[in-house]
């Protein structure tokens, strides 16, 4: 869930983006995990929904390293692209079980900034994506799961 105020609108990297409705200070918490309004399905779910629901779920979904679960934003969080030099970063918070984490500022934000992500450091789908390649929901079985730790002021 959104924690910040954000719009939509083209993105120079990515069809559309995530943008910073107002300034966002280093550190600030600008999305986290809210189950119920959030989604999360296993990779078994996944296969039995239609194609194309399986195809939205590759596309706007990440699959975890931390659960081998595919994680759907319920929100347009799930429109934050991916960079190598990002200016958000996440965490988990180890006193919640099942966390799938926050994501908070590396850096100030300036309104009207577009809201970036390093997919690699959560996504065990992301290279498969950031390739072109179709991600299967078998992924979860192949890659590695990771705890990120706890960041402070979760």
């Amino acid at each position: 869930m959104l924690l910040v105020p954000t719009y939509v609108s083209t993105s120079p990297i990515a069809g559309k983006g995530l943008f910073a409705a107002r300034d966002i200070a280093e550190g600030e918490i600008v999305w986290k995990f809210v189950e119920g309004f959030d989604k999360r399905l296993s990779p078994s779910d996944v296969e039995l929904l239609p194609q194309s629901e399986r195809d939205a779920v590759f596309t706007w979904g990440y699959l975890s390293q931390r659960s081998g679960q595919w994680v759907l934003c319920g929100d347009e969080g799930r429109r934050v692209n991916h960079s190598d030099q990002p200016n958000l970063a996440g965490g988990y918070d180890t006193s919640r079980p099942g966390d799938e984490g926050y994501s908070y500022a590396l850096r100030p934000i300036k309104e009207g900034e577009e809201l970036t992500d390093n997919y690699h450091h959560y996504d065990q789908s992301a290279g498969r994506k950031l390739s072109g390649e179709v991600p299967s929901p078998e992924l979860a079985n192949a890659g590695s799961r990771r705890d990120a730790g706890s960041q402070p002021g979760a």
